[in-house]
């Protein structure tokens, strides 16, 4: 039986989660590379728009124990955090992903 999440399946769940970031939420990043990138703070609010309470984050300590490191980096100032994701299922069943953030 597929999971549901706030009584969709997981199927159709991750349908609406593909469509959910768009062309204007890119952002590029300001370096040499001008690479293209979604903020994590985009991507998390609209996801925690489409489920609501069933999304929890965590911030996880790096290595070095602290939660988060700031650098300076072709004269930008940048943030690295370990952040622990969690989508709770109703059947109290949950997925995690670990992402680092930048």
């Amino acid at each position: 039986m597929d999971k549901t999440i706030q009584g969709k399946s997981q199927k159709d769940i991750f349908f609406e989660l593909s469509g959910i970031l768009k062309l204007e939420d890119y952002k590029f990043k300001e370096d040499t590379t001008h690479q293209a990138y979604f903020p994590s703070a985009t991507v998390f609010n609209k996801v925690r728009d489409l489920f609501g309470f069933n999304l929890e984050t965590e911030a996880i300590p790096l290595p070095n124990g602290k939660l988060f490191d700031v650098t300076k980096e072709c004269n930008q100032v940048v943030v690295s955090a370990l952040v622990r994701t969690t989508i709770k299922y109703d059947d109290c069943g949950h997925f995690s992903h670990y992402k680092n953030s930048n």
